[in-house]
């Protein structure tokens, strides 16, 4: 026969009463105490099996739901999750194992319910925890639910059955798509590393593929989503407060960082406005030219294979990986950087050996200026700016998530009235220009003076160029502030 005993401390008096439910007998105990309630612990009793004792302090949760989640050590597909209502005198479970729980690892976690659709499955925010390892060595155990739950229960990293995808829409919702449509449940939870929470998500596998996060997800934090295929046990527990899935799949973590909004944009610009002013040599600088760096082969098939047409490609995650555009919009990236006195372009170069130049006033044609990224690698801060040509998809992507700037006038770039371009010395700025070139064509118009290749010096050995590489995350000058916090 299964049992649940509660037991509670309150102050001067001691009490003990015994009541049936269900067919099932429980205890609840009060004993004395010199304080106000401090306590209340739930024993579970298994038909076959250990007894599991779990304790909190109610000063630090007090949960009216716990989610208990038990896996084999060597495989997520041999799991069970619960979701327990504490809202009534007492609980009788049954756990799917028939007693044989060794080798199986617990987690139990008190849940503050979030707002739910109308479908009325439950959202949780996870604000407690405890868990056990090595069941099998023991008949019982006492676990403590503490602020937060083991990381490595919500990001693990075995192989999973199946892949999910995210979707984003301003400010900071996302819906996760790639869910397996069947007749089955979809446990989902989340791992937010920056401030530490934890989530969980119940959603009907006959809903779609696609799940939309009910809370907003903070800027510039890491993400870990586990999506668990489960099965929803029968056997009438859910009217009384119970919730048991059985796993059949499991995903694999989808990892990333929430996407900076337009307020984390404009952060970051303030910040690499200041960074500029700072700099002894920060001043305006005339160029009459923006410039591209690439091995031999990546002119060899713009000029051979495809018509004198340079095309565009995604932009990779180059920089700050909370950038909205990596992957979302294509282009083109071209250098301005001039050096010295003479403001001449460097001679060497760490993505290729030719150099590929073309006038400058050419790139800000029918385009919008956004303001896009302010990072580094080592020392040298750079900035990225975006030219998307006006009413272009691209150029309504930019303008729902990046910081417009202006043509005539901004603290980066720009083109003066009589055509003169002039770029800020003390940044490093970087033009993502969002759409294709027809390099070939402005040969033939602009003349082999204006449009033209030259020959540059590698600093690395070809194999050894890096295509692109994240911003430091422990830069203080360039990293939000959500992200300074942890560095």
């Amino acid at each position: 026969m299964e049992r649940v005993y509660i037991y509670r401390t309150e102050q001067n008096k001691t009490r003990l009463h015994e009541k049936s439910y269900s067919g099932h007998t429980y205890k609840c105990v009060k004993t004395t105490c010199a304080h106000s309630v401090t306590e209340v612990m739930i024993q579970i009793a298994f038909q076959e099996g250990p007894n599991i004792n779990i304790i909190w302090d109610r000063k630090e949760v007090n949960p009216t739901q716990l989610y208990m989640f038990m896996h084999h050590k060597k495989s997520l597909r041999k799991s069970s999750h619960w979701i327990l209502d504490l809202k009534q005198d007492s609980l009788s479970l049954t756990f799917p194992f028939h007693g044989i729980t060794g080798g199986y690892d617990l987690l139990v976690c008190g849940l503050k319910p979030l707002s739910a659709e109308t479908t009325g499955l439950p959202y949780y925010q996870v604000y407690g925890s405890a868990s056990e390892k090595d069941t099998s060595s023991r008949n019982t155990m006492t676990i403590h639910l503490k602020r937060s739950p083991p990381e490595q229960y919500f990001q693990s990293e075995q192989n999973g059955d199946f892949d999910v995808e995210k979707d984003h829409m301003p400010p900071s919702h996302y819906t996760l798509f790639g869910l397996p449509v069947r007749d089955s449940i979809h446990v989902i939870r989340v791992h937010q590393e920056l401030p530490p929470a934890y989530f969980l998500y119940v959603h009907k596998g006959s809903n779609g593929s696609r799940f939309k996060f009910p809370n907003i997800f903070i800027p510039a934090s890491d993400y870990h989503v586990t999506v668990y295929e489960s099965e929803a046990q029968k056997g009438g527990s859910s009217d009384r407060g119970i919730s048991c899935y059985s796993t059949a799949k499991v995903s694999n973590v989808l990892h990333f960082r929430a996407y900076m909004t337009k307020n984390e944009v404009n952060e970051l610009f303030v910040k690499s406005c200041n960074f500029v002013q700072k700099q002894q040599d920060s001043r305006f600088v005339k160029i009459a030219h923006f410039y591209r760096d690439k091995l031999p082969a990546y002119f060899d098939f713009i000029f051979e294979k495809n018509c004198g047409i340079m095309p565009t490609y995604y932009k990779t995650i180059s920089g700050d990986k909370a950038s909205t555009i990596h992957l979302n919009i294509k282009g083109i990236f071209f250098n301005t950087l001039v050096k010295g006195k003479k403001n001449k372009k460097p001679k060497i170069s760490c993505h290729g050996t030719k150099r590929l130049h073309i006038p400058a006033p050419f790139f800000f044609e029918g385009v919008n200026i956004y303001f896009a990224d302010f990072y580094c690698h080592y020392t040298a801060h750079k900035v990225t700016l975006i030219f998307a040509v006006k009413g272009t998809k691209d150029d309504k992507f930019c303008s729902a998530r990046l910081k417009m700037v202006g043509l005539f006038k901004n603290p980066f770039l720009y083109i003066n009235p009589e055509g003169n371009v002039f770029v800020r010395s003390g940044v490093r700025v970087e033009v993502f220009y969002a759409d294709e070139i027809d390099v070939q064509s402005l040969m033939h118009e602009l003349g082999g003076n204006n449009v033209f290749l030259t020959d540059v010096r590698p600093l690395y050995r070809p194999r050894d160029i890096v295509i692109s590489k994240p911003k430091r995350d422990d830069c203080k000058i360039c990293n939000l502030k959500a992200r300074s916090k942890v560095i």
